[in-house]
């Protein structure tokens, strides 16, 4: 019996004969569980268990599953190696300051030692590559705070693979209006003090009059592409007041960080932007805190117990000093008990 042939699929017969040297040059592209079992010298019962669990790379096929050579060759090799490749962390998600701060001083802390690389692609794209096993772990937020548990969970276990992960709630960040000089003189003269360079503005009305009158304001915005926690939080509010972001003005253009939106509106060629707090303070804008958003790390199971990402912690717990120092009240760290829980989802 053969597994039906598919463009771009070799055909692979049943039979469980293996070349007397088993390279992949040698296998064919893709493993039945039966030429697996004999490959690993394991029993196919075993196979299926790893395929279940996601411990293996594989994939199905007309209800069958497959497991290409190559991979499975590496991940053999990973596995056998835990002193050099598991040394090693990939990063993805949510752009974020302090992150970004972190990552690179643990990097120059390590030396040799290990590779840790951080790609701030957005918190969308972030989870759907830790999905496809391309990334060890991914920040995201989504939204404000403000029921962030119960929304982050419902957004992790649209993924089919969230059972092999966990989640960790590592930081609170304020959000805030980010404007030009001009933009800001316009808006002040229009509708008086602008709070919330302190704390976040939480006047329900003084927030839907500032919204409404940035809707006719005739704007140009710099905003987040569209797979950003930014952007959702910026979509959500707009739907608080009954608009879109399309309603509030013109988008010069979508940019992929957080420091891209704060330079396009310290370089004038933007009005105003939402980004981070930490980001309008570093490149001297006038600001208006909105909300706050938790950023939550979210990993598979095995993945957390590595060296490097109990260390990668551990940085992220001792951040007050660092957090005092440099962004005042622009980031807040959760309880202790919430940061050292680990969410099973």
């Amino acid at each position: 019996m053969t597994v039906k042939e598919k463009p771009g699929i070799e055909t692979i017969s049943s039979s469980t004969d293996l070349p007397s040297v088993q390279t992949p040059e040698q296998l064919p592209s893709l493993l039945s569980v039966k030429q697996l079992a004999a490959l690993l010298y394991i029993n196919e019962k075993k196979v299926y268990q790893l395929a279940a669990d996601g411990e293996i790379p594989c994939t199905k096929v007309t209800g069958k599953w497959l497991f290409p050579t190559q991979l499975v060759h590496d991940w053999i090799i990973e596995t056998s190696h835990p002193g050099s490749l598991s040394d090693r962390l990939v990063l993805v998600g949510a752009d974020d300051l302090l992150v970004d701060r972190l990552c690179r001083r643990l990097s120059l802390e390590l030396g040799r030692s290990g590779v840790l690389c951080y790609n701030p692609c957005g918190s969308m794209h972030g989870l759907r590559l830790l999905a496809a096993r391309k990334a060890d772990a991914c920040f995201f937020h989504w939204g404000a705070d403000e029921r962030s548990d119960i929304r982050h969970h419902g957004l992790l276990r649209s993924f089919r693979e969230h059972r092999h992960w966990i989640s960790l709630r590592c930081v609170y960040r304020n959000e805030c209006l980010a404007f030009s000089p001009a933009c800001f003189a316009r808006l002040k003269s229009k509708l008086g003090d602008l709070p919330g360079q302190s704390e976040p503005l939480k006047d329900h009305s003084r927030l839907g009059q500032l919204f409404e009158l940035l809707s006719t304001e005739k704007l140009q915005w710099a905003q987040r592409h569209h797979e950003s926690g930014t952007q959702r939080l910026l979509e959500d509010i707009c739907s608080q007041f009954g608009m879109s972001p399309e309603k509030l003005g013109e988008t010069v253009s979508y940019y992929a960080g957080e420091r891209e939106t704060a330079a396009a509106v310290a370089h004038d060629q933007a009005d105003i932007a939402l980004t981070s707090e930490a980001v309008s303070r570093e490149y001297g804008l006038q600001f208006v805190t909105i909300d706050r958003v938790a950023i939550d790390l979210v990993m598979l199971r095995k993945t957390y117990f590595q060296n490097l990402s109990q260390t990668l912690l551990k940085k992220l717990t001792h951040t007050d000093e660092h957090i005092q120092n440099q962004w005042h009240s622009s980031y807040q760290l959760p309880g202790e008990n919430e940061l050292h829980t680990v969410k099973s989802l």
